[in-house]
């Protein structure tokens, strides 16, 4: 599933960096694919009243870069990522309690004596979640940058949402598969298909992020899925064959009702 991957990476580069093409306004519900399969609209679409994504990341980053980046030069640091919620990757330190009890888990490269790490503030929602994790483990977190002190502070903490996000969308397509936990969370169907969903805050960097990822899927056993209406993107990869019309719409229905 090399082809998904890499157009993956390619979306999720011009989703934060605003990287890609322009590309022309899409329709409400697309489906881009080599063998030109699309989606059925649903009937509700077109009513589905206007939803605000502004909890979500304007970008994504690894630890090391911002932590890199705090270390070199606070100020352009702040002026890159504070006040913004950013999706950062990266290994669990500690998983710890401050003086006011108040829950936050550490997030760094996994080297020895890391200084300064990234400090996430969990939000009381995601108790449950911080429990879970260990020393070492890979983890994704979304919060509000709050600047440097003495760590990368980050506030109002959201522990793997791809994860989540991916449970949603399997929910929705009728609970087959199971999603698996990575860098970014897949879902891997019975008949081998594999599906990864992103979405984005804006409809410009949806669509820029579409154009530059359907370069890469020349493949009829790929395709690229969005809703205009949830700014969400399905990257689609069967192992045989063309991806099966029905599974497409399905996804494509489970999207525009995130």
């Amino acid at each position: 599933m090399r082809q998904i991957a890499l157009a993956l990476l390619t979306f999720s580069l011009a989703a934060c960096c605003n990287l890609g093409k322009n590309s022309s306004p899409s329709s409400e519900s697309e489906t881009t694919n080599n063998s030109a399969a699309t989606a059925t609209p649903t009937p509700a679409a077109a009513a589905a009243p206007a939803r605000s994504f502004a909890d979500r990341p304007s970008a994504r980053v690894s630890v090391k870069d911002i932590l890199d980046e705090y270390k070199n030069n606070e100020v352009r640091a702040d002026s890159k990522f504070k006040d913004k919620i950013i999706q950062i990757h990266g290994k669990v330190g500690d998983v710890k309690k401050d003086i006011t009890d108040s829950i936050y888990v550490t997030v760094g490269t996994g080297a020895m004596l890391e200084i300064p790490e990234v400090q996430c503030f969990v939000r009381d929602s995601e108790t449950k979640a911080a429990a879970s994790l260990n020393k070492g483990d890979e983890v994704t977190v979304v919060g509000h940058v709050d600047g440097l002190m003495m760590n990368v502070l980050v506030k109002d903490c959201v522990i793997n949402p791809d994860m989540k996000l991916c449970e949603r969308v399997r929910v929705a397509m009728g609970g087959a598969g199971e999603c698996k936990a990575g860098e970014l969370a897949t879902i891997h169907m019975p008949d081998k298909t594999e599906i990864a969903v992103i979405c984005v805050a804006e409809k410009e960097k949806l669509d820029k992020a579409t154009a530059a990822a359907a370069t890469e899927l020349k493949d009829k056993r790929a395709a690229l899925v969005t809703s205009s209406q949830s700014l969400c993107v399905a990257v689609m990869g069967a192992e045989k064959g063309p991806i099966p019309q029905p599974l497409i719409d399905k996804v494509q229905k489970a999207l525009d009702a995130l």
